[in-house]
């Protein structure tokens, strides 16, 4: 411990001279400063002070003490901004540390891998032959009935499918009045565009002929009635009886044609 000047010291400025020995030798190195105070006052005249501002020696030394703590702190001051060096080395100032933010790396987006399309076996489509038209061979026409009025015959007919296999038959037909040699007596017009049925075997329709005004030559028996397919083959109705001419209609007048006319077939 540093001693005290030998003037006496008042108990407040040894009190003094303790605070600031206590402040500055955390960051300072080891120095008196009881000792500069006294020293400071002993170097300038205390007469002068005395003299001036009318202080006892006591009120000088306080000042000189205040003085000398300035300085200290001045010097603290200074110490810290030039580096912050203590006693022992460099004063270390804590500060902060930025925390690392730990940088991800970027995760690749998974690929989608796609199956391989399956692709389904065509499903075979059945060939559809189409239905043929009926032939003479798969029809079998009859005539039912022959009646009479006002010079006309009216023959009443039914066909049969008689074949194992469906065909198509149109609905509108176009007749024939045919004597027993297959002359034909009266002819019918080309029907227009009709309907086409299709007939399983055994499958029937019926349909009506209409004959008028046949002035020509005496016909063979049987008469009977035959229809046109599209293709041009006959298929004649079988008769009534084996010597019926029923179906012959009177002559209404030479100078006028005859005709014979069909109604549709139906089921």
């Amino acid at each position: 411990m540093t001693h005290l000047p030998a003037d006496p010291i008042d108990p407040y400025e040894a009190g003094l001279a303790g605070r600031v020995h206590d402040h500055t030798d955390q960051a300072l190195k080891p120095f008196d400063a009881t000792a500069i105070a006294h020293a400071a006052a002993i170097e300038h005249p205390r007469r002068r002070f005395g003299r001036l501002f009318g202080a006892t020696t006591a009120i000088g030394r306080l000042g000189w003490i205040a003085a000398a703590g300035l300085l200290a702190a001045a010097t603290i001051g200074y110490s810290l901004g030039a580096g912050g060096k203590g006693p022992s080395g460099p004063v270390a100032i804590a500060t902060a540390s930025p925390t690392a933010v730990p940088t991800l790396a970027p995760t690749a987006a998974p690929t989608a891998t796609l199956a391989p399309a399956q692709t389904a076996a065509p499903t075979p489509v059945p060939t559809v032959r189409p239905i043929e038209a009926c032939g003479p061979g798969a029809l079998n026409i009859r005539i039912v009935s022959w009646s009479g009025a006002a010079g006309q015959r009216i023959a009443t007919l039914k066909l049969t499918q008689k074949s194992t296999n469906g065909c198509t038959f149109p609905t509108l037909t176009r007749p024939e009045l045919l004597d027993g040699t297959n002359r034909v007596l009266l002819e019918g017009a080309q029907p227009g565009a009709a309907k086409l049925l299709t007939l399983a075997h055994g499958d029937v329709l019926s349909s009506m002929a209409e004959t008028s005004n046949y002035c020509g030559p005496n016909p063979v028996a049987p008469v009977t009635v035959a229809i046109v397919l599209a293709d041009g083959q006959r298929v004649i109705a079988t008769p009534l009886t084996p010597t019926d001419t029923t179906g012959v209609p009177p002559c209404n007048g030479a100078g006028s044609p005859g005709y014979i006319q069909m109604q549709a077939w139906t089921r």
